[in-house]
């Protein structure tokens, strides 16, 4: 995988996207099905691939604790600037960055299957890693927009 490609894709996604923090209502309804689909309360989540942070903030509001990895620079000052500081922001790689801390629940959220079959792998293991006993991993990919 191109670190470089994929860092240019997901900030011209971000600057075409006119992010409105209005989007916030639609997310809190999101993490309320996502708190129900998981079945069980839990406490954590690391959120991969976390984007401008409007997810995490919509779990915090839920009373999770969030902590997330973004890549793109512009995404993670969005993030740091719109979030409150309950949730723990990481700028980095999830392939490289070191998180020693394991949660409830792993997400990642519109982005699965970027990279290679190999890297992919190499992901989940390291999801594996940074689950809990009871393990549970959210992927979801949707489209935004009128249907």
């Amino acid at each position: 995988m191109n670190e470089l490609n994929v860092k240019e894709f997901y900030k011209k996604q971000f600057e075409l996207s006119n992010y409105d923090i209005n989007t916030e209502n639609w997310l809190e309804q999101v993490a309320k099905e996502v708190q129900e689909q998981v079945g069980h309360p839990f406490q954590t989540m690391l959120e991969l691939g976390a984007g401008n942070g409007g997810f995490a903030r919509a779990m915090s509001k839920l009373n999770v604790k969030m902590i997330t990895v973004e890549l793109v620079t512009e995404l993670v000052e969005f993030a740091r600037d719109h979030s409150s500081k309950d949730i723990t922001i990481h700028h980095g790689d999830f392939y490289q960055i070191d998180i020693s801390e394991e949660f409830d629940v792993v997400s990642y959220l519109d982005g699965f299957g970027v990279g290679t079959d190999d890297e992919q792998l190499f992901l989940l293991k390291r999801i594996k890693d940074w689950m809990m006993d009871v393990h549970l991993l959210i992927f979801i990919n949707h489209c935004i927009g009128k249907r």
